[in-house]
């Protein structure tokens, strides 16, 4: 299996219109062997080789993702659809991992001491500045009350069709009391931990990450 990577990541969203705007060094099975380039405009990404070892292990690539199966999506209409995967399409979708992974790592830490709001399939959201972090409210005598209070009064009644609260450190308890029901609010992390317990018959004992 041939190792793909994209290394040294610049996006730039300002400049995405058609298509994401980034540069990025494409290393293959460990070695670097070329530059990208999206201008953002809607062409394809640009490709240049380091060298001729470089050119050699791009034409290698180009060759490997041919024999990849399909890539499957859900299209406007609501049907699945398949699409080929060559060297451009793959490219596409290591950044798109990466831009969602860094999203997701961004929205995580707003949740500390906001809550958060947005829908599940959009790469957006909206907060609302807490005074304290979540966990130490969580802890307070009172701290689940005014957390409640917030939720019920100013987070509750701004909720249009498809949001929700994103948080998943909020325990579902507290959630439903505010008046949430399910479909306005991600699922806890400790929820999600239980099902995974319940499916695989173990628990993950991962440390947390950095």
């Amino acid at each position: 299996m041939m190792k793909i990577e994209l290394k040294k990541i610049e996006h730039s969203p300002s400049l995405s219109e058609e298509t994401e705007a980034f540069t990025a060094h494409l290393y293959i099975d460990g070695k670097h062997a070329a530059y990208l380039k999206n201008q953002g405009t809607g062409g394809m990404t640009d490709i240049h080789p380091t060298d001729q070892a470089g050119a050699k292990m791009v034409w290698e690539a180009v060759a490997y993702c041919k024999t990849l199966p399909p890539q499957t999506y859900t299209g406007f209409d609501g049907k699945e659809h398949s699409l080929a995967v060559d060297l451009q399409s793959y490219i596409d979708q290591l950044l798109y991992e990466h831009l969602e992974a860094k999203f997701q790592a961004r929205m995580e830490r707003a949740m500390a001491d906001h809550i958060v709001i947005g829908h599940p399939d959009d790469n957006a959201y909206r907060t609302l500045k807490l005074k304290f972090e979540i966990n130490l409210l969580l802890v307070h005598p009172r701290g689940p009350e005014i957390l409640t209070d917030i939720l019920r009064t100013r987070v509750l009644p701004q909720l249009t069709e498809g949001q929700m609260v994103m948080n998943t450190n909020l325990p579902e308890e507290l959630l439903q009391k505010a008046g949430l029901k399910e479909g306005q609010y991600q699922q806890p992390k400790a929820r999600n931990e239980e099902k995974q317990v319940k499916k695989t018959g173990r628990r993950n004992h991962k440390g947390p990450k950095p």
